[in-house]
């Protein structure tokens, strides 16, 4: 591999990931109650954590997170917050 091919896979890797963005609360918003989850989920993303049924996502700069409660497979209710004292995956 030549340099000039190393440096263009490396400038790619990196403009894709800084392009990246989390979920944001926009993309939350048009998640609905009684949406099936693999629609949710395309449009939030993988979460970063699952409890419970649940998929919880979590955005630590600027912090955030949102939960999307799951019921036979759809969206039954959800949450966002900005209070980093809720810990909504239970982690220590």
């Amino acid at each position: 591999m030549t340099r000039l091919t190393a440096a263009i896979i490396l400038a790619s890797v990196l403009v894709s990931s800084v392009g990246c963005t989390r979920f944001t609360r926009q993309r939350y918003e048009t998640v609905y109650v009684g949406q099936p989850v693999s629609e949710a989920q395309e449009i939030l993303g993988a979460p970063d954590f699952r409890k419970d049924g649940d998929l919880i996502y979590v955005n630590y700069r600027p912090y955030h997170h949102t939960i999307i409660h799951v019921q036979d497979g759809k969206v039954s209710g959800k949450e966002w917050s900005v209070d980093k004292s809720q810990n909504p995956c239970g982690c220590k």
